[in-house]
């Protein structure tokens, strides 16, 4: 099976000890929260939409390598 880069640092991820319990920082997700209510108030400047779409990456990738720690086929 062939991986791309986004797989192979799932892999990374998904090996790392402690990923379980892993959770971005209080004033992190103050953040994320603050812009999520910027744009569905339809205020976000471009660099803070490109912030909000950064955390959003960042938070798919993490599930991905919860979900593929956590399961019984990456043993």
């Amino acid at each position: 099976m062939k991986l791309h880069a986004y797989d192979e640092l799932v892999e990374l991820l998904a090996s790392a000890p402690g990923l379980a319990s892993f959770h971005l920082s209080e004033e992190s997700r103050t953040r994320a929260w603050e812009l999520a209510k910027r744009e569905r108030d339809g205020n976000l400047t471009e660099e803070e939409r490109q912030e909000l779409e950064t955390f959003s990456q960042l938070e798919h990738v993490v599930r991905l390598a919860k979900a593929r720690a956590l399961s019984p086929i990456a043993a």
